[in-house]
């Protein structure tokens, strides 16, 4: 409440008065100076619940000094907003990207971890908080996802453990950081039995999410990253703060000699349009290895530019006595990318396999692809966009007592590295015409196997 900052963000524990506090913050800041504040809960039960403590501070406000005779004459209380005396309105409202366009005044987002949309709720909270309005972001961990995990993974916040790491914790980040986990509170003057509240919760990462502020692993996430980190390399050429993606149509595909072997070589293919990306994905054998030789990202590229980069890859040489490098493709033939498929399938026959993406599908997508983690089969470059795409599928069992593989859609992406990836895991299992037949110097096989 006394923190004068423009932008605050807040990791605190359950139920140690922070929406309390926050309230009363938001009415202050109402009655010394005219304007709005828009309150943005994870539901609507929650916005109810934010405007009742503000209910509770006009009430108590206006009992008291020389604010009684302004809240008894002045102050209009409704479901979803209080207006003031002098013209200020706080309005509490249940988190939607677009419940909160059109505003223009300071902006809380409470338990912002647990908002549905996190990322467009984003852009359209800043929007309305552009002219020097204040921002106010306030919650408890959850998980390794979503925007809040975002904001607090770059303001330092993630790895605290106690308030003197944080005062001595430098960050370049704007944000003004306060951190409050229970034993925080504790030492505060909150009065909580820390032990019995322990022994009651009876489940460890309940207590060191819920209270201790630890933003957790989910544990439906399906890769470990201790899987995907331990399949990690650094491609040469590339520092490890470079991301090894090729994100110009028609650049030529990094090769380098040295360091990579001649093939055979199998890609996998993501199509995305307009909200995801379209990722190409290359393998390359060696020694039983599978090692990436490319990772090629476009976004909302034209299908004519991705049929080009899809094409350019596979008419790429071979080694010698090799008619092409790419033995196999597996594209997703899934909603926008059917026609592609059909076309490049038309055009190189058999070495172009067609996947639509059911449940069954997928999850021989998923399975293959951590059993090949698993046997240390598999080579990928290190990047913290890919580690993040890999780390972000899960695994929901179904009513069915089946599985369904799935990722939030974040700005980043819906995990599109993670299925292309997946698919050139399967096109290398399913390896297609033999290399003999692709390795015919006569005209009339280079055109069965549509090579050019």
């Amino acid at each position: 409440m006394d923190d004068p900052a423009r932008f605050k963000l807040a990791c605190k524990s359950r139920q140690i008065g922070y929406t309390f506090a926050a309230t009363l913050g938001a009415v202050w800041a109402r009655l010394e100076q005219p304007g709005l504040t828009v309150w943005l809960s994870a539901s609507e039960r929650q916005a109810l619940e934010a405007m009742e403590q503000v209910r509770r501070h006009v009430a108590g406000l206006g009992a008291v000094g020389d604010y009684s005779e302004e809240f008894v004459e002045g102050t209009q209380v409704k479901q979803h907003q209080v207006r003031f005396a002098n013209g200020s309105r706080l309005v509490a409202l249940p988190a939607n990207p677009d419940t909160v366009r059109g505003f223009a005044g300071d902006v809380v987002l409470d338990e912002f971890a647990f908002h549905r949309d996190s990322y467009a709720i984003w852009r359209a909270v800043f929007a309305t908080a552009t002219r020097g309005f204040r921002l106010e972001v306030i919650s408890t961990p959850n998980g390794t996802q979503g925007k809040y995990y975002d904001l607090a993974r770059q303001a330092g916040l993630v790895d605290i453990t106690n308030r003197t790491a944080l005062r001595r914790t430098h960050s370049p980040s704007p944000w003004s950081r306060h951190w409050c986990d229970i034993f925080t509170a504790r030492s505060l003057g909150f009065g909580v039995d820390i032990e019995s509240l322990r022994a009651a919760v009876d489940d460890e990462d309940i207590w060191q999410q819920e209270y201790c502020c630890q933003f957790l692993s989910d544990a439906a996430n399906y890769l470990p990253v201790e899987l995907v980190v331990a399949a990690e390399f650094t491609p040469a050429g590339y520092s490890t703060a470079t991301r090894p993606t090729m994100n110009v149509p028609g650049e030529p595909v990094a090769f380098d000699s040295e360091t990579y072997g001649a093939g055979p070589g199998y890609l996998g293919v993501d199509i995305g349009r307009r909200h995801d990306k379209t990722v190409l994905w290359l393998l390359e054998e060696t020694d039983g290895i599978l090692w990436t030789h490319s990772v090629r990202t476009l976004a909302r590229e034209p299908f004519s530019v991705q049929r080009a980069a899809i094409q350019s890859l596979l008419t790429l040489p071979g080694a010698e006595g090799q008619a092409a490098l790419v033995r196999r493709c597996c594209i997703d033939a899934t909603g926008v990318g059917a026609m592609l498929a059909e076309e490049l399938e038309a055009r190189f026959g058999a070495r172009v396999d067609p996947v639509s993406f059911t449940l069954a599908v997928k999850e021989d997508l998923a399975v293959r692809l951590k059993r090949l983690l698993e046997e240390r089969r598999l080579r990928i470059p290190y990047a913290p966009t890919i580690r993040r795409a890999l780390a972000a599928v899960k695994r929901y069992a179904t009513p069915t007592g089946h599985f369904r593989f799935d990722a939030a859609r974040t700005e980043e992406g819906h995990a599109d590295e993670f299925w292309a990836l997946a698919l050139a895991c399967r096109a290398a299992e399913h390896p297609g015409p033999s290399m003999e037949f692709l390795a015919s110097p006569h005209p009339s096989a280079y055109l069965r196997a549509a090579v050019f």
